[in-house]
């Protein structure tokens, strides 16, 4: 019996598939991926960050981030040990101030915790104008550094104890308003430590320098 000349319908296209056909083309293929696909084998090298922004792609570097962050460390590590009449003088935001606040009452390990809270914080803060404040504290004389000191540490002895503690002041720095000196120690007592709370201890801050050195000249003079 004479074979059937007719192909089989199920080789015939599977056939017509191999006739003929032409090499794959690249078609939809990114230049990065054939890149990485053409890297010599072994070859795992991939770009840093900082390459990237040599390339000019968007996005700061690693190591700009990395000097951001030592740089508002730093900062935070100086403004923590500032006291609070020379910070009060500083472009510093609310949340700021507030973590400062927040790190004189911890202790020494939570302070640290505390310290990188603070970073995060100045990271998000133009230090511009804050390192320019401070270049111009650093003129202020050794004298008016003593006289802060002195007033922190009444203000904190005023707003700690009682009245005797203001007949203790006005003892030693006669001339100063009696009554006035008490409403401004016990309106500044009490938490949480509100906004208004906080313009008053600095007025209270304020008037003891006031009173230091005007009964400091009067004894001069």
């Amino acid at each position: 019996m004479a074979a059937d000349p007719t192909p089989d319908p199920k080789v015939a296209p599977e056939a017509s598939a191999h006739e003929g056909s032409e090499p794959l083309r690249n078609e939809g293929r990114s230049p990065s991926s054939e890149s990485v696909c053409d890297a010599p084998e072994g070859d795992t090298h991939t770009e840093t960050a900082e390459e990237v922004d040599e390339l000019g792609w968007a996005g700061p570097s690693r190591s700009q981030v990395k000097r951001e962050a030592e740089a508002a460390t730093k900062l935070g590590q100086k403004l923590t040990g500032l006291p609070p009449g020379v910070l009060q003088h500083l472009p510093l935001t609310p949340e700021v101030r507030e973590a400062i606040e927040v790190w004189r009452k911890l202790r020494r390990g939570a302070q640290s915790r505390q310290l990188r809270r603070l970073g995060s914080l100045l990271r998000a803060t133009d230090l511009g104008p804050i390192m320019e404040a401070l270049g111009r504290r650093t003129i202020q004389s050794p004298e008016e550094q003593q006289l802060e000191q002195l007033g922190e540490l009444w203000r904190t002895r005023l707003i700690e104890g009682g009245d005797d503690v203001v007949e203790a002041f006005l003892a030693k720095y006669p001339g100063g308003d009696r009554q006035h000196l008490r409403q401004l120690a016990r309106a500044s007592k009490g938490e949480p430590v509100t906004d208004r709370m906080k313009r008053t201890r600095r007025e209270l801050l304020r008037q003891l320098r006031d009173m230091i050195r005007a009964s400091n000249a009067s004894a001069e003079g």
